[in-house]
């Protein structure tokens, strides 16, 4: 039960305090320091921006030309070992398409001579490149150690010969990989399975 005889007191407003200090706006020299920050940021950001951009194209370029000098020791690789005694114009043409330098010319003053021994062994042979390592390169040479298996029919019959070795130097001419020089990298002839004509490589 109420007792209304007793009044209730009043719960007074508080009152904002006016003598408080307002906030201080922040410095001219603070101001001025943080546009120079955002500036420096800003300034690294894109030029950070710009080497990336520019290491990956570099990087592009570098994994795309290795790819191009794989192809191109691969494809010549192919083009030397192969040879049908009764085309060997052919054979030499496709050489000397990826030949330069001084393998082009000891390969050309030497073709006489392998092809009276190509013809008189009346030999067919097929080379056939499986691995290609690059073992050095920059912009304008390369070295590369070509890997194939051959096979060769002729008046001896059918031979064959894994793992043939071969060492190419490549170098750039007018943008286009070339080979300069060729190397012989089986040291043992004495491979029963193997024809006198399959680790000949001319110039050497």
């Amino acid at each position: 039960m109420i007792d209304e005889g007793v009044a209730e007191p009043e719960i007074e407003p508080e009152v904002a305090d006016d003598t408080a200090p307002p906030d201080a706006p922040p410095s001219r020299a603070l101001l001025t320091s943080l546009a120079a920050l955002c500036a420096v940021f800003l300034v690294a950001v894109i030029v950070l921006s710009i080497v990336a951009v520019d290491q990956h194209d570099a990087r592009n370029k570098t994994d795309a030309d290795r790819h191009r000098i794989e192809q191109v020791a691969s494809s010549f690789a192919q083009r030397l070992l192969t040879y049908d005694y009764r085309h060997l114009d052919d054979a030499k043409a496709k050489v000397l398409a990826f030949a330069a330098g001084k393998f082009r010319d000891d390969y050309q003053s030497q073709f006489p001579a392998l092809q009276q021994l190509i013809t008189a062994a009346q030999s067919t042979q097929a080379g056939h490149p499986k691995e290609v390592y690059v073992s050095s390169s920059d912009a304008d040479n390369a070295k590369v150690i070509v890997v194939s298996d051959i096979e060769n029919d002729g008046k001896a019959g059918h031979r064959t010969r894994d793992n043939a070795y071969v060492q190419l130097t490549l170098v750039k001419v007018g943008g286009t990989w070339k080979v300069v020089d060729v190397g012989d990298l089986n040291f043992s002839q004495e491979d029963a399975g193997t024809s006198s004509t399959t680790t000949t490589v001319p110039g050497k």
